[in-house]
């Protein structure tokens, strides 16, 4: 499966089958998080398999029937912004390698009892528990979750016009397929309560990626919005390689706009 088939087809699970996930499975991702630990020191992430303890993590989504987690950990000490933004892009990264894998996943983050994390994984004394997804395979969707879904209208978008311009506010002047097609791949993304806080705006060949002014999403030293906007970020830089773009990622520092946070910048090698 593509990096854009996974996009596309993943959606959050909150209801999961007894069925254990395969041995070859499970290697390919205790590899992937392998990797992910030596990439930057600010996080830390942890699978747990097979859990037996019946300890359900979490206090958002309504997870029922999970065994596995993976649960990441920080140590926030610097920039907010900037650690919050690269999060957002490792642990997608990770959640659609599971979708690849056709495993079921669910972002949850909010405030979790360390007790009861901690019968599950070691967690450091300068650490806070940042984002635990449970992971499985889906099993039939319950009506309490339904009607989650619904109330948060999950599966709605921001008109495209919306969230990408150019950078004098008019209308997108792209025509290039693939980065149109990989901007539909970062409206896909999923956000908490889905408030979508990706705002993007092109200027020549760059693209200049901004989040929503919001500290509702604050968890200690991390900012779920800017996560989001990480997460989105990722999206649209897999399916640029995907697609086979050349692009590199700057820091322009283009010109500020009021409501909104400078993240980072795509430049488009044409």
């Amino acid at each position: 499966m593509s990096v854009i088939d996974n996009i596309k087809n993943r959606v959050s699970t909150r209801t999961y089958q007894a069925k254990p996930i395969e041995e070859e499975k499970k290697q390919i991702l205790i590899d992937l998080v392998d990797e992910l630990n030596q990439t930057c020191d600010q996080f830390r992430f942890e699978l747990a398999f097979e859990n037996d303890n019946n300890v359900e993590l979490g206090t958002y989504g309504f997870i029922a029937g999970a065994k596995n987690y993976l649960i990441a950990m920080a140590k926030f000490d610097g920039n907010c912004k900037e650690k919050s933004f690269k999060f957002g892009q490792l642990f997608e990264s990770f959640i659609l390698t599971a979708q690849g894998l056709g495993l079921g996943t669910c972002w949850m983050a909010g405030t979790y009892d360390r007790k009861q994390v901690a019968e599950l994984v070691t967690i450091h004394d300068d650490e806070f528990v940042v984002v635990v997804s449970p992971l499985g395979y889906k099993d039939e969707m319950r009506l309490k979750e339904k009607a989650m879904r619904t109330a948060i209208q999950a599966n709605k978008r921001k008109k495209f016009e919306t969230i990408v311009k150019n950078l004098d506010g008019t209308n997108l002047d792209e025509e290039n397929s693939e980065i149109l097609c990989s901007l539909t791949m970062l409206r896909l993304s999923p956000s908490a309560k889905n408030v979508q806080p990706w705002r993007v705006f092109k200027e020549g060949d760059y693209y200049h990626f901004y989040s929503i002014d919001s500290k509702e999403f604050e968890i200690g030293g991390f900012n779920l919005t800017h996560n989001d906007v990480g997460i989105g970020f990722y999206h649209f830089t897999e399916s640029l390689k995907h697609y086979k773009v050349d692009f590199e990622i700057v820091d322009a520092m283009p010109k500020e706009i009021e409501k909104l946070i400078y993240m980072k910048s795509v430049k488009i090698n044409r």
